[in-house]
């Protein structure tokens, strides 16, 4: 019996005397990436386009024994794909699939819809989570992939047989088996952690010690000039609970591609009037007096920046680097501040959100509001945060305090309900 056809997949040719480079192989013939061996991601990211254009899926049939996850897979990858008027933010989903979808066909290329069930689900998560996280480039912090990333990856194929059967209808629908979802973090900043860590982007090293800061003069104008970005990274995601993407890609200037900010009115927009909507909520918020002193004095500096020859090159994003905007996510400064203010490595950058949550339930926020404030529902406010409120179940007291005035009198009442049943009893003997 000949051996399936393994689809189209990456192969890294390493060639004498040269550096190597990713190729596509796709049954006889190897098509060039152009990427090197150090952009593993660049090469997922060509993979993709090779099987958007090349590859014609055989869909329209609803027997799960006679499709291939392969096609189902394509076939989904190709009907996100954005068109060319769509936001960078489709743009960055579609990216993320493409690189998903590149790594489940490396476990489920050769296999058919029907064998999609728990036992090989699980078979995959095990397998995904041997392999070394590719996003890690330090070989000093090489690990293996997480369940959490195996997770998302299975999310994305039932996705795909989810828009599959939506469109043709199958026989039977595969239910892909995720595994568990990690235990929620309860962890915040207090107010002296975020003070350490905002004295981090100042140049100063936290001594656990002696419970102090420390740090050469010369040392700390040469961190915070590399981290002033940081600093209002910081304190936009504190002040304002605005999650990472929506902070780096603010701008000082409206626009209906991307959020801004009005330091006018003291509105942060988060999403631009045409981005995409998605599940996860943004709506425009107030800026608090604390935070909109630091904006207007941001706004001020960044709108009369000068380039080298004097010329007049004014800042366009809140959070920039030097005058130029993020690209992707802030993380090396990140983790370095983290070092210096002596925070774990469990403090990440999302941890602000939920710091910006907890403070306004500590401050006894009403629920409503904080909830529009946050950018989620009151549902999930008061699941994960409400226990955080001076008020949370105060009722209590006082329901333990009217039980106690009843089990006072409890004997008593057991006492005339005795007597009067042995008075009843006598009544009926003398009767008798």
């Amino acid at each position: 019996m000949p051996r399936p056809t393994k689809p189209p997949r990456l192969y890294l040719r390493q060639r004498r005397g040269r550096e190597g480079s990713w190729v596509i192989l796709d049954g006889g013939d190897e098509i060039g990436t152009g990427c090197g061996a150090g952009d593993r991601q660049g090469a997922e990211r060509e993979l993709a386009r090779h099987l958007t254009r090349k590859y014609t899926p055989k869909v329209g049939g609803s027997n799960p024994s006679a499709l291939r996850v392969a096609d189902i897979l394509t076939h989904h990858l190709k009907e996100r794909t954005p068109k060319a008027s769509a936001d960078a933010r489709a743009f960055k989903s579609f990216e993320d699939l493409s690189i998903n979808v590149q790594r489940l066909l490396e476990w489920w290329g050769d296999k058919h819809l029907n064998e999609v069930k728990g036992a090989t689900c699980r078979g995959y998560a095990a397998h995904r989570m041997t392999q070394p996280d590719r996003r890690i480039k330090d070989p000093a912090k090489l690990r293996t992939v997480t369940a959490a990333t195996a997770r998302r990856e299975l999310e994305d194929l039932s996705a795909a047989i989810g828009a599959y059967h939506k469109e043709y209808t199958l026989d039977a629908v595969p239910h892909v088996t995720l595994p568990e979802k990690a235990e929620r973090r309860d962890r915040w900043l207090t107010r002296s952690e975020v003070a350490r860590l905002l004295w981090a982007c100042l140049g100063w090293n936290w001594d656990a010690k002696t419970n102090s800061l420390r740090r050469t003069h010369r040392e700390r104008a040469q961190t915070r000039a590399r981290r002033r970005h940081l600093a209002r990274f910081i304190l936009i995601g504190i002040y304002s609970g605005t999650r990472h993407s929506p902070i780096v890609q603010a701008r000082w200037i409206e626009s209906l591609e991307a959020p801004y900010v009005d330091v006018a009115r003291g509105v942060l927009y988060r999403r631009g009037a045409r981005e995409r909507k998605t599940n996860k909520r943004q709506p425009p918020v107030r800026i608090v007096p604390r935070l909109l002193a630091h904006m207007r004095r941001w706004e001020r500096l960044d709108l009369a920046r000068t380039n080298a020859d004097g010329q007049k090159a004014p800042a366009t994003h809140v959070v920039h680097f030097l005058g130029r905007p993020i690209a992707g996510t802030i993380r090396t400064a990140w983790v370095k501040a983290c070092q210096d203010a002596g925070l774990g490595p469990e403090v990440v950058p999302h941890i602000m959100r939920h710091s910006a949550a907890t403070w306004l339930m500590h401050g006894a926020a009403p629920i409503g509001e904080a909830a529009g404030y946050l950018g989620m529902s009151e549902q999930t406010l008061r699941t994960h945060y409400q226990h955080h409120h001076p008020d949370y179940q105060d009722g209590m007291d006082q329901a333990f305090e009217r039980a106690r005035e009843r089990t006072g009198n409890r004997p008593k009442i057991a006492q005339e309900t005795h007597e009067t049943r042995r008075t009843k009893r006598g009544e009926t003997k003398g009767q008798g």
